[in-house]
């Protein structure tokens, strides 16, 4: 009996040694984090095809009773529904199977615990998006967006905006709105298309006032009948009011920078209230123009606070639950959503924003190896843009766009001229480098931001070092302030005084304080000297006239590129429209034809791997089709290198250095990434009356003017960019149109002229 027992108690210790262990493999590396992917099965919808889903929606719409006219919209948003639906689930930018998309079906669960029906009509998913936001499909899909997950700070309200989007599918908005607004949606597309899938979800999924005050009022109800909260449903309006405002604000300002040899001078900090003065005008404009019912497309938060608060004023809440799930599971998936909103801010290039998040996180986690990563690579990315003169707002400094105290810094940023940020950003990101200076990735950015400085902004590195504030005052009583008209003359530049050594006179620019309150000097001297030697080995630049600059514009692609051995592809953007061109010729009027789009792609495809198997080329497709075949790996495959080239076109930067570089794990062969996208039209020819003409006098050649008539125009366009990860570099860029049909041959002479280009280019 004794020896059984211990049997037990062994086994007891060794399950819960085995169940400790998976505990810990599931926890999260926050001082190394990186992004999260999908994980798990892959949901069942996505390995039936687009068509075959339109086609059972559309069979469906014809054995009801409706009228025909109704029947052929609903058929026609069945159909954009279904292959749209795909192509956000498909595109990279959606979460399934990670800690926070299941952390969001348990609460739907619970949301929906005795309306089993509506739940398996439902299909819950995170999108990896930085605007606070959620949305429903026509088919049941809720998408909830990272940035709302980052702003949220219970369960209750996730609930409350849970029930709001699942009334949405329940009362059919989706269809009641398509059919008011379709014909605005067709006049609204354009030749070039909409690739963003964020946009159009925006777009085919903006409800009107009715709506949204309807499933309000529904989503009220659900919440009344369930354990949770409906009195938190009033913060998540109030969260909304202050979507450009941080998700926890700290105060962050310039002087906060300061030292006692570190002062702005008073012109910055005047700049600096000049702007922050005038953001507060235009925010008053701004807002005048938001609470304008007539004109908003959404009722107002504050009718929709008010509804909210006289309904909870009718019943007790307190007896309600704000965490039913789990507080602990609430918190972590809180944190995680903020980690990552930090990663989406650095793939959209908004460095502003990045960097002061960066110091909220901080201070909510303590510090990190990842959060010193991404501080130092927002400075580094505005020091980037500023030396090339990019208008700031596209980066995240915009200060209208930036309301509460992240707007302080960002006006600051934007005041600073390129020498005063290169001194600012320089210090913070060698004080990172300094404490994690085995880091590599850091190495990288510290090195390319001193280079940046020297070599761009003429500003010698040892001058840092060489600053003495007591020379400056003593320089300062010994400034010649005589008269003009004295008599004698004088050198200009007797009004500096002579030094002696390496101290600095009373011009210094006063950014060369920067680094005098460094404890280590030694270290700091050392590290410019290996930053000025590697400089040196590269070269100094000569100053780039007009001709020279054309001469490298041409140069840049005459050197062959035979050494690329494989290229990973994306899988191809398509799209197949019908239709007529008006106007000028810039706008479209047609309908795509996402049937023949889906046929005519997969055979893009297939040619991609003929062309490449015959021509010794490997090409590597990364999937993201919707088939039987597709796997979780081949999205999440997708998804990375979206996420590299995101940030690549986010940044107009040749050599910067980017910061989802360090989640590839390519091999060396597997260095060159591209994009390939693809547009087909088919216009009617237009009417023409002098051909017509000429058949009535030669009737024979009726039969060839009317076979021509009747034949349509053809638009075959394309789009190609290769870059080499490991410079960030484009090596290819090609756009063409062609005035020909889709056919087997052309598609493998256009596919294989593309290869041979981008081996080959001159002069492209």
């Amino acid at each position: 009996m004794k020896r059984i027992k211990s049997n037990l108690i062994l086994l007891s210790f060794l399950f819960s040694l085995v169940n400790l262990k998976a505990q810990n493999s599931k926890v999260k590396d926050y001082d190394n984090y990186e992004p999260q992917y999908c994980e798990g099965v892959i949901p069942s919808i996505l390995n039936q095809s687009s068509s075959s889903k339109a086609k059972e929606a559309t069979k469906t719409i014809k054995s009801t009773n409706a009228k025909r006219s109704d029947k052929k919209t609903e058929i026609d948003h069945a159909i954009e529904s279904s292959f749209f639906e795909d192509q956000l689930l498909t595109s990279g930018q959606i979460l399934y199977g990670d800690p926070m998309s299941e952390f969001v079906n348990q609460v739907a669960d619970e949301l929906l615990n005795d309306k089993k029906q509506l739940r398996d009509e439902l299909q819950f998913f995170v999108m990896k998006s930085h605007v606070p936001n959620a949305y429903t499909t026509h088919n049941g899909i809720v998408v909830v967006t990272i940035g709302l997950l980052a702003r949220l700070e219970n369960e209750s309200q996730l609930a409350v905006i849970l029930a709001h989007e699942i009334q949405h599918f329940v009362l059919k908005h989706s269809l009641q709105q398509y059919k008011e607004v379709k014909q605005t949606i067709a006049d609204s597309r354009s030749r070039r298309g909409n690739s963003d899938v964020e946009s159009k979800i925006k777009h085919l999924y903006r409800f009107s006032k009715d709506q949204e005050l309807e499933a309000d009022k529904m989503g009220y109800e659900l919440i009344k009948n369930s354990k949770y909260d409906l009195s938190e449903g009033i913060y998540v309006f109030e969260m909304l009011k202050y979507t450009d405002y941080p998700f926890l604000e700290t105060t962050m300002s310039i002087e906060s920078f300061e030292t006692p040899y570190y002062k702005y001078p008073t012109h910055i900090k005047e700049g600096i209230a000049k702007k922050l003065s005038e953001a507060v005008v235009a925010d008053e404009k701004s807002d005048k123009e938001e609470l304008d019912e007539e004109t908003s497309t959404h009722p107002s938060l504050d009718k929709r606070i008010n509804i909210l608060k006289n309904l909870v004023d009718q019943k007790n809440f307190t007896g309600n639950q704000k965490f039913v799930v789990g507080q602990k599971q609430f918190e972590e998936i809180q944190k995680m959503a903020r980690y990552e909103l930090l990663l989406l801010f650095v793939r959209r290039g908004d460095y502003g924003r990045s960097f002061y998040l960066s110091s909220v996180v901080e201070i909510l986690y303590g510090k990190g190896n990842f959060i010193d990563k991404v501080k130092a690579m927002s400075l580094y990315g505005i020091l980037e843009h500023k030396i090339k003169k990019h208008d700031l707002a596209d980066y995240g400094c915009g200060i209208n766009q930036n309301r509460g105290d992240w707007r302080p810094i960002t006006a600051a940023i934007e005041t600073l001229d390129a020498k005063d940020f290169g001194a600012f950003a320089s210090k913070l990101i060698y004080d990172i480098y300094a404490q994690r200076n085995q880091e590599s990735f850091l190495t990288k950015i510290t090195n390319r931001s001193f280079q940046l400085i020297q070599s761009k902004l003429d500003i010698n590195l040892k001058d840092f070092l060489n600053f003495k504030p007591q020379d400056i005052e003593a320089a300062k009583k010994n400034i010649d302030t005589s008269a003009v008209m004295d008599g004698k003359l004088k050198n200009p530049r007797s009004r500096i005084t002579r030094t002696s050594g390496n101290e600095i006179a009373i011009n210094t620019a006063y950014y060369m304080g920067v680094f005098y309150t460094i404890a280590d000097k030694k270290a700091l001297e050392s590290y410019f000297n290996s930053v000025e030697q590697s400089y040196s080995s590269i070269g100094t630049t000569k100053k780039e006239t007009y001709s020279s600059k054309l001469e490298r514009d041409k140069k840049r692609y005459l050197y062959s590129n035979k050494n690329i051995s494989s290229i990973t592809l994306l899988e191809p953007k398509f799209s197949y429209s019908l239709g007529r061109i008006t106007g000028n010729g810039d706008d479209i009027r047609s309908n795509r034809n996402y049937y023949l789009e889906e046929i005519t792609k997969k055979n893009i495809l297939e040619q991609w791997k003929y062309v490449s198997k015959y021509t010794n080329n490997d090409i590597q497709m990364l999937n993201n089709s919707v088939s039987k075949s597709l796997k979780t790996e081949d999205l999440n495959n997708y998804s990375r290198m979206n996420d590299w080239l995101s940030e690549r076109l986010n940044n107009d930067t040749g050599q910067m250095i980017l910061f989802y570089s360090q989640y590839l794990n390519l091999d060396a062969n597997d260095k060159y990434v591209g994009w390939v996208g693809y547009e087909y039209t088919e216009v009617p020819r237009p009417f023409d009356p002098l051909a017509l003409f000429y058949t009535l006098y030669f009737p024979v050649y009726f039969p060839f003017y009317l076979a021509q008539q009747l034949q349509n125009d053809c638009y075959f366009n394309q789009k190609v960019l290769v870059y080499n990860t490991e410079t960030g570099r484009q090596i290819y860029n090609h756009k063409n149109m062609v005035e020909h049909k889709i056919k087997e041959d052309f598609l493998r002479a256009q596919i294989y002229n593309t290869i041979y280009e981008i081996k080959h280019v001159e002069g492209k």
